[in-house]
Formats: C-alpha cells, sequence, structure tokens
C-alpha cells in the first residue's frame, strides 16, 4: 500500500472511532433528564444530548413557525403560542429521547 493509501485508510479509521465515541456518549445519557429537560427547557435537553446540528434544525423550524403565524396587526405585541411552545417541548423531547434509544440499539444494549 503506498502513502496515499495508508493517509486514507488512516483518516477513514478516525473518522469511525469519532462516530464510535460520539454514539457512546449519546447512549449513556439517561432518559429521565432528556425528558425533563425538554420539558422546562427544550434547547436544554439538545445541549444535555450534544445533538448540535438537531438543535440548529429545532431553532430554525422554531424561527420558522414564529415568521408565519406573526400577528396580522403589526401594532400589536407578539406574544408566542402555548401550544406551540407545548408541541416544541414535547417534539424536542421526543427527538432527544429517540436518539438516546438509537445510541443504545446501536452500541447493542
Amino acid at each position: 500500500m503506498d502513502r496515499r493509501e495508508e493517509i486514507i485508510a488512516e483518516e477513514d479509521r478516525s473518522r469511525r472511532e469519532r462516530e464510535l465515541r460520539r454514539v457512546y456518549r449519546l447512549s449513556q445519557r439517561a432518559y429521565w433528564v432528556t425528558v425533563l429537560l425538554g420539558i422546562l427547557f427544550p434547547i436544554g435537553a439538545y445541549i444535555y444530548t450534544r445533538r448540535w446540528r438537531a438543535m440548529l434544525i429545532f431553532l430554525a423550524l422554531a424561527g420558522f413557525m414564529g415568521l408565519i403565524f406573526t400577528p396580522e396587526n403589526e401594532s400589536a405585541e407578539w406574544e408566542p403560542s402555548a401550544v406551540f411552545m407545548v408541541l416544541g417541548a414535547v417534539g424536542a423531547t421526543v427527538d432527544n429521547g429517540r436518539a438516546i434509544r438509537w445510541a443504545r440499539t446501536k452500541m447493542g444494549g
């Protein structure tokens, strides 16, 4: 094997090890903490599970929903919708819980 192939193989091994460490750390997270954080502070559940890309998607979706459902009367003060807040909290909780379950399954336990 020439030097180029060795470097590529080493990079591939390194990438697989990083992914395995990430999945292992996620599999070690507690469901109850995720549920508590997801209900009280949805972003906290993403921070706890260290799922940054999923958190950015959640924030983008929340921002998009905020833009779509703005009051028609611009002089009216904007207030967050309780329904959307509850749906966001439940969605974040379910998303992070499923991610933990997926990681535990992937780790074989």
